[in-house]
């Protein structure tokens, strides 16, 4: 690994800590800027650890190490002990680094006068055999490093003579102070102190020409050593074609820089280890000024929140246009080989798609929010049935309103009816609430509505239609031409064809609903054209979630956040976008807000958690996380690239899929890519920590016809 000296100011406190001097500055040339603040103990994935120095039987905390072969403390006058019983006893311990010990046993047999022999082994290797005094003694054993490992050992106490049983008082691994302390952060002196027999691990993301830096880096109480591990993803290799790099500091040193040697974004397990071979003191170990992760200033992550953002030449009327239930890959231009959208693809060839888009969720109403609220469902909080939003939140209709737009819903779902809060900022928010409000008579209210708009104002337009949720009833024309031979399908009750209806059926009739959608958006765009309005209009159109059909032994949704439920056509024509782009950076529904308050030139809140999709994300990749807390164990799902995590019930199970390899997502390699699981665990620790604009949903009313329904579309069964 190069090393050269960089850019730092001085810090008095720390020399005043440690016993250092002042930091040099070098060349403002230096291209590199702080990327990840190793001061940050906040930071996603953070971990301190110790070793273990000494089990201590008198403390109740040594209980924690025993594995067996033990029974509770007893006392002895003043003394604590322990008593080893049976044939063999048993205890853990850990070590940061495999190295040589001294172990020191402290104990004696019971009775006083009888003989105990003890084999010591560590790992199944036994190592030596001591015999006990009659009084308390202490026996040193030594223990080649040859039979220890990095982290877990176990300590094996096997007894042969005619003792009844052993009382041991004390087990020593190390010299020097009973307890190894933990990491340390001083803010205010920009120092991050690691006691001997200490160590912090950051799973992090690194950004390519990465440099891990130290302003200073100084030695306490005595010789040791700083071990620097690199450890990076399988497949992935730094500096020297190496996935492994270790670097040893054994001296005070300033201005040190370790060049991680990768060119691409690359996962990794970063460990800071301080050891000493010697006695160490509570307050003896190594301390590192200003530690960070450097790389190059346009791979930092984007802050442009509230900052100055593009306009547009004028306000240009807006519309966004969601598809229920749309999965992405029933699209032509998403690769689906039967010519189901001749119109949405004809539109996509002259938008831009993105290849890679995302949903927040998995079931209708908490999808629309984030889309009306920029926030993902953790933070706005309506997850559940009865959930409504809280009248606490800015939605885009609400700055769009006040911006003088006139705004302008028709939903045909009653999952996103006004009683959920979904209503506000819009001047007209239509229900349609027939039994089967199709798309095509969306476009009738829409088309009534357009004959007597205020032509002098901008608007903005959201419509939301149905056709291809369950039941799968399509017009029969639709059904003729792509589902024939599904009346005897049609003709059971709703449940009776999930229980014997076949996997193709009812595909074929979600098809044939698409296909009429696609119809009746492709009726608006030419109503649309008509009238002038298409070419200065931006339209978005996307799905709220997408369908099961078995994939994985479900069917519809709002169960699992598999491909099948969350990936998502988001296609996006900007005003007079001249021709159409393919993107595959990731997209999610939370960028749509931002992207169109960006695209008119307005601010937009800090609760707007996405991006600006005008801005392809090619320096620092985005990560989508979606949420389902529904109908069964909190879902979570965090995707990055080609990686996909899922984790359910509260962490206890998780899956980690290569999408661009399996997008079947049938093969958890979790085992093979722990560094990643990591890292997207962390990513999601930190997403699901509240922020101060997260809200509380409020309680909805549902009555009886609303409750019919709700149940018609499987949302209360």
């Amino acid at each position: 690994m190069r090393r050269r000296r960089v850019l730092n100011a001085p810090l008095l406190l720390l020399a005043l800590v440690v016993g250092l001097g002042c930091a040099n500055a070098c060349s403002n040339a230096d291209p590199l800027v702080p990327y990840l603040d190793l001061l940050d103990e906040e930071l996603p994935g953070f971990e301190s650890s110790v070793e273990t120095r000494t089990i201590d039987f008198s403390d109740p905390a040594a209980r924690a190490h025993v594995l067996r072969g033990f029974s509770e403390t007893s006392f002895e006058g003043e003394r604590r002990f322990a008593r080893g019983v049976g044939k063999r006893s048993a205890v853990r311990f850990s070590l940061l680094e495999a190295r040589e010990l001294e172990l020191v046993l402290e104990g004696r047999p019971l009775p006083r006068d009888a003989v105990e022999r003890v084999e010591v082994a560590v790992n199944q290797d036994a190592v030596a055999t001591i015999t006990l005094e009659p009084k308390r003694t202490r026996h040193r054993v030594t223990l080649p490093r040859s039979t220890l490992l990095a982290g877990e050992n176990i300590l094996h106490l096997t007894y042969s003579g005619d003792a009844e049983a052993v009382a041991w008082y004390r087990l020593q691994f190390s010299a020097g102070s009973p307890v190894a302390s933990p990491p340390v952060t001083h803010r205010s002196s920009g120092l991050l102190f690691l006691p001997f027999g200490s160590q912090v691990t950051i799973p992090v993301l690194a950004p390519p020409r990465s440099e891990l830096r130290f302003d200073k880096l100084g030695f306490r109480g005595g010789p040791g050593r700083l071990t620097i591990d690199v450890r990076l993803a399988p497949g992935r290799i730094g500096m020297d074609g190496a996935p492994h790099q270790r670097f040893e500091q054994t001296e005070d040193a300033e201005g040190l820089a370790y060049d991680l040697g990768i060119e691409e974004w690359t996962p990794i397990r970063l460990t800071l280890t301080a050891l000493t071979g010697g006695a160490a003191g509570e307050q003896d170990g190594v301390a590192l000024a200003a530690p960070a992760l450097w790389s190059p200033e346009s791979y930092l992550p984007p802050t442009d929140k509230g900052a100055e953002v593009r306009g547009s030449r004028k306000q240009a009327n807006v519309i966004v246009y969601l598809v229920d239930t749309l999965r992405a890959d029933r699209l032509g231009a998403y690769g689906y080989d039967r010519p189901l959208t001749p119109e949405i693809d004809a539109f996509a060839g002259g938008a831009t798609l993105f290849e890679n888009a995302v949903a927040q969720t998995a079931w209708t109403r908490p999808a629309v929010a984030s889309v009306f609220t920029g926030m993902w469902p953790a933070a706005h909080g309506v997850n559940q049935t009865r959930d409504r939003l809280s009248e606490q939140t800015e939605t885009l209709a609400e700055i769009l309103s006040a911006a003088g737009y006139d705004t302008v819903a028709y939903v045909a779902n009653p999952n996103v009816y006004r009683r959920f809060g979904l209503a506000q900022g819009f001047d007209i928010y239509r229900h349609l609430e027939g039994p089967r409000e199709r798309s095509d008579r969306v476009n009738v209210e829409v088309r009534a509505w357009l004959d007597q708009r205020d032509r002098g104002r901008p608007f903005f337009l959201y419509v939301h239609t149905v056709d291809p949720h369950d039941p799968y009833e399509p017009p029969e024309s639709y059904r003729e031409r792509f589902a024939p031979g599904s009346e005897e399908v049609l003709a059971l009750s709703k449940k009776a064809r999930w229980q014997i209806a076949n996997r193709g059926v009812l595909s074929d009739l979600y098809d044939a609903e698409i296909a009429f959608n696609d119809a009746s958006f492709g009726e608006l765009r030419a109503d649309l054209e008509a009238r002038g309005l298409w070419n200065d209009t931006m339209v978005v159109f996307l799905s709220d979630h997408g369908e099961e059909f078995q994939e994985h032994g479900a069917w519809t949704h709002g169960r699992a956040l598999f491909s099948e439920s969350i990936r998502i056509p988001l296609i996006v024509k900007w005003p007079r976008q001249k021709r159409g782009e393919r993107r595959a950076d990731l997209a999610q529904q939370i960028d749509v807000p931002s992207t169109i308050l960006s695209e008119l030139g307005l601010a937009r809140p800090d609760a707007f958690e996405g991006r600006d999709l005008a801005e392809p994300a090619t320096n620092h990749p985005p990560t989508a996380f979606t949420y389902l807390d529904f109908h069964g164990p909190l879902q979570l799902a965090a995707v990055r690239e080609n990686w996909k995590l899922m984790v359910r019930a509260d962490r206890k199970s998780s899956w980690l899929f290569d999408l661009e390899r399996d997008p079947q997502e049938s093969r958890d390699l979790t085992s093979e890519h722990q560094i990643r699981k990591d890292i997207f665990d962390a990513e999601m620790s930190g997403a699901l920590t509240p922020k101060p604009y997260w809200l509380t949903a409020e309680e909805g009313v549902i009555d009886k016809k609303l409750e019919k329904q709700l149940r018609a579309l499987g949302y209360l069964d």
